[in-house]
């Protein structure tokens, strides 16, 4: 997608929650050093985010990120411990509305769903009945075969991203291969579909320097490119406004599975 000339639109969601199993009290304490460390990387950019809890309404980071300088939004986060398989459709309104209508009646505007695992079985009823407009599938590694430029899936309402790329937390890809990363943003502001990028927070926090020299390095980068209207970033919640405004013709195909 390109617009007025700022180059490749793209998106940076962040996965801000611990694994299971890793919950401890330390750990939550490296994940807010982690929360604030990025917070201020993106506020230094001026990069806007998507930032994925579990719930909202309850989320220690949510006055922290809504504090940012830069546009942020606050999205659910889709963990197997409440999207698995063994949830029952009963089960899983309970969860949908427990995490999106209670983010509303606490004064947040939330309507995005990120994944960090594949939920095969989510209904797309339930996803519009509780206002998702867009929901983004699990990260894939860059070198992956399906990490390639897709538009996103438009059906009935609802923005789907598939295949997002996972930003490593060992130095910049694009520092290794600049050429490769600058001909996948060449190619979305071609074909006017965005680059979606995650960063997995909980995995930040188990690193000994919580992975902020690397992804400082990185956010720098981003930065610099927006700076020279290489690129320009929009939360997944404004791309879906666009692109289903705009009601373009686009694969139907679903990427919840994916």
């Amino acid at each position: 997608m390109s617009r007025d000339n700022d180059g490749a639109a793209v998106s940076l969601s962040i996965d801000l929650e611990l694994a299971i199993g890793r919950q401890t009290s330390q750990g939550q304490q490296r994940l807010e050093t982690v929360t604030a460390g990025l917070v201020e990387l993106l506020d230094n950019q001026g990069i806007s985010a998507t930032w994925g809890v579990s719930n909202p309404a309850l989320s220690a980071a949510r006055e922290m990120i809504l504090a940012a300088k830069s546009r942020q939004e606050v999205a659910v986060l889709g963990e197997r411990f409440w999207l698995g398989d063994g949830a029952t459709p009963s089960r899983l309104v309970q969860e949908f509305q427990r995490r999106f209508e209670g983010a509303r009646r606490a004064g947040l505007e939330v309507s995005t769903l990120v994944l960090r695992q594949a939920a095969e079985h989510l209904d797309l009823n339930l996803l519009l009945g509780h206002g998702i407009t867009a929901v983004r599938a699990p990260a894939v590694a860059a070198s992956a075969d399906a990490a390639q430029i897709r538009g996103g899936a438009m059906r009935y309402g609802l923005w789907q991203v598939e295949s997002p790329i996972l930003i490593p937390l060992a130095g910049s890809w694009w520092q290794a291969e600049p050429w490769a990363f600058r001909q996948r943003l060449k190619e979305a502001a071609l074909r006017e579909v965005p680059l979606n990028l995650v960063l997995d927070a909980g995995k930040m926090a188990e690193l000994n320097d919580l992975g902020l020299p690397a992804v400082a390095a990185v956010i720098r980068q981003l930065g610099q490119l927006q700076d020279k209207q290489q690129l320009r970033f929009e939360t997944l919640g404004e791309l879906a406004r666009h692109h289903l405004g705009r009601r373009a013709s686009q694969p139907s195909r679903s990427v919840l599975a994916a």
